[in-house]
Protein backbone atom coordinates (compact mmCIF):
# COMPACT_ATOMS: atom_id res chain seq x y z
CA UNK A 1 0.00 0.00 0.00
CA UNK A 2 3.23 2.22 0.36
CA UNK A 3 3.54 2.25 -3.41
CA UNK A 4 -0.18 3.30 -4.00
CA UNK A 5 0.43 6.27 -1.67
CA UNK A 6 4.25 7.30 -2.64
CA UNK A 7 2.61 7.09 -6.62
CA UNK A 8 -0.82 9.38 -5.85
CA UNK A 9 1.50 12.15 -3.76
CA UNK A 10 3.64 11.89 -6.64
CA UNK A 11 0.96 12.67 -8.94
CA UNK A 12 -0.99 15.34 -7.20
CA UNK A 13 2.71 17.15 -6.61
CA UNK A 14 2.89 16.96 -10.68
CA UNK A 15 -0.59 18.43 -10.40
CA UNK A 16 0.48 21.28 -8.73
CA UNK A 17 3.75 22.30 -10.26
CA UNK A 18 1.40 21.89 -13.64
CA UNK A 19 -0.69 24.16 -12.09
CA UNK A 20 1.27 26.36 -11.17
CA UNK A 21 3.51 26.63 -14.35
CA UNK A 22 -0.16 27.04 -16.53
CA UNK A 23 -1.18 29.76 -13.99
CA UNK A 24 -3.72 31.83 -16.35
CA UNK A 25 -2.54 35.09 -14.24
CA UNK A 26 0.34 34.80 -15.60
CA UNK A 27 -0.20 33.51 -19.26
CA UNK A 28 -2.70 35.09 -20.54
CA UNK A 29 -3.39 32.80 -23.60
CA UNK A 30 -4.93 30.12 -21.70
CA UNK A 31 -8.46 30.68 -20.16
CA UNK A 32 -9.39 30.23 -16.50
CA UNK A 33 -12.03 27.68 -17.86
CA UNK A 34 -9.92 26.06 -19.63
CA UNK A 35 -7.47 26.08 -16.75
CA UNK A 36 -10.28 24.32 -14.46
CA UNK A 37 -11.14 22.08 -16.68
CA UNK A 38 -7.74 20.32 -16.96
CA UNK A 39 -6.73 20.44 -13.63
CA UNK A 40 -10.31 18.56 -12.57
CA UNK A 41 -9.58 16.19 -15.41
CA UNK A 42 -6.33 15.15 -14.30
CA UNK A 43 -7.77 15.16 -10.73
CA UNK A 44 -10.06 12.58 -11.70
CA UNK A 45 -7.41 10.71 -13.26
CA UNK A 46 -5.43 10.56 -10.35
CA UNK A 47 -8.15 9.43 -8.15
CA UNK A 48 -9.50 6.99 -10.67
CA UNK A 49 -5.88 5.07 -10.85
CA UNK A 50 -5.76 4.97 -7.77
CA UNK A 51 -9.12 3.34 -7.45
CA UNK A 52 -7.97 0.79 -10.14
CA UNK A 53 -4.48 0.05 -7.95
CA UNK A 54 -5.98 -0.89 -4.78
CA UNK A 55 -8.49 -3.15 -6.37
CA UNK A 56 -5.55 -4.69 -8.30
CA UNK A 57 -3.98 -5.38 -4.91
CA UNK A 58 -6.98 -6.80 -2.98
CA UNK A 59 -7.27 -9.39 -6.43
CA UNK A 60 -3.55 -9.79 -5.61
CA UNK A 61 -4.00 -10.77 -2.10
CA UNK A 62 -7.16 -13.18 -3.09
CA UNK A 63 -5.20 -15.20 -4.77
CA UNK A 64 -2.34 -15.60 -2.54
CA UNK A 65 -4.47 -16.42 0.70
CA UNK A 66 -5.56 -19.41 -1.63
CA UNK A 67 -8.88 -18.92 -3.18
CA UNK A 68 -9.71 -20.26 -6.18
CA UNK A 69 -9.19 -18.47 -9.70
CA UNK A 70 -12.55 -17.04 -11.25
CA UNK A 71 -11.94 -20.21 -14.62
CA UNK A 72 -12.08 -22.49 -11.81
CA UNK A 73 -8.62 -23.70 -11.44
CA UNK A 74 -6.89 -24.95 -8.07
Amino acid sequence: MKRINFTTALLFLYLLIVGLVTWPARNPHIAWSDYFVMLGATAFVIVLLRFVQVQRLRGKDKTKNGQPCERGEK
